[in-house]
């Protein structure tokens, strides 16, 4: 293209607290240094003992896996302005499948270009990896739907992330917006099916609603066969790599190619989920129903600007869709600007 419990209890421990492994390599250099008759343990990173924040452009920066309430760590970033860094600022949280490219200062364009204009007042940008992606742990699923009550999903990641960054990243506010294009559109929608108290502000931009009946993968059941086969091959690929196409012109590489059965003996061999569920689920049925993100939202308890472009051929029916639902929940809570963009043109420089 989030009733949620806290943070706490009996979690299970993951590699982001790999306590036991480092006890036992704490020992191991005790015993050595000791022999040795010098005592000195350096870079021992754990999530109890972040590593000390660097410098990046006109940012703090920290790395940092935050667990969640299954126990999986989650990659996030996070960028303070150094200028701010002794205030109370709010977040501006990101949740993404994908990788983060860095302008010339090591900075992530997605703050130093995508929301440049913000810059200026003044937050702590935090930018995470959803489950199975980059550095983070977990499986990646597709439009992972809301699993509801001890379910783990979207919304669950968003809740528990804040949960963390409220208590670990200091000073704050107290105060957290979420927002992202795209998928990071459909991340963002999630956080609002059961939304943490402190999420203040969501902006959805070109969010999907359904992927049959009119975004991305399908428009009213017919498949959009290049941009499915190789989104399907990006997002769900051993290597995270684009497909490498035979042919200059793509559409001569599938006429070659022959019947579509042919896409999963050439090339995918029955590997990627995404891929499958659109040649096996040609009708919509109860799996394209339960990656809708509509039904999911009853209410509209956080104030959402969603916004769309007149000439977005991925997610134009979900932005439309999802006002339109918002509307009947709550309109004091539902903005929407629309305009002569194509998908994400509004976030590049002539948007």
């Amino acid at each position: 293209l989030e009733d949620v419990a806290l943070v706490g209890g009996n979690k299970k421990r993951s590699s982001c607290t790999t306590l036991d492994k480092i006890t036992a390599i704490t020992l191991t250099v005790l015993i050595l240094c000791a022999v040795a008759g010098v005592v000195t343990l350096l870079a021992m990173r754990t999530n109890e003992h972040p590593p000390e924040p660097k410098q990046v452009g006109e940012f703090i920066y920290r790395s940092e896996m935050v667990e969640m309430r299954d126990g999986i760590c989650l990659h996030t970033q996070i960028f303070t302005p150094i200028a701010n860094k002794s205030a109370n600022l709010p977040f501006l949280m990101i949740r993404s499948p994908y990788p983060n490219p860095l302008d010339d200062d090591r900075v992530p364009k997605a703050i130093s270009m995508g929301y440049k204009d913000t810059t200026k007042d003044g937050y702590h940008y935090v930018l995470q990896s959803i489950r199975g992606t980059m550095e983070s742990e977990g499986e990646f699923v597709m439009m992972r739907p809301p699993q509801g009550g001890d379910g783990i999903d979207e919304g669950t990641d968003a809740y528990d992330t804040i949960d963390w960054l409220l208590e670990n990243v200091k000073p704050n506010n107290g105060r957290v917006g979420l927002t992202g294009m795209s998928y990071l559109g459909f991340t963002t929608i999630q956080g609002l099916i059961n939304p943490h108290p402190n999420l203040v502000a969501t902006s959805a931009q070109g969010p999907p609603d359904s992927m049959w009946k009119g975004d991305d993968f399908k428009h009213n059941g017919i498949l959009r066969l290049s941009p499915s086969f190789e989104y399907s091959y990006f997002m769900e690929g051993p290597d995270g790599e684009p497909f490498n196409f035979t042919h200059l012109d793509v559409y001569d590489f599938f006429l070659e190619m022959g019947p579509l059965s042919n896409a999963n003996k050439l090339y995918m061999h029955n590997k990627f989920p995404t891929w499958n569920n659109l040649m096996d689920r040609p009708n919509y049925e109860k799996y394209w129903e339960s990656i809708d993100v509509i039904p999911y939202v009853k209410k509209l308890e956080v104030p959402n600007l969603l916004v769309g472009g007149w000439f977005d051929a991925e997610d134009f029916y979900g932005t439309c869709k999802i006002y339109e639902h918002f509307e009947t929940l709550n309109s004091q809570n539902n903005f929407l600007i629309f305009g002569p963009w194509p998908h994400a043109g509004w976030m590049s420089s002539f948007g």
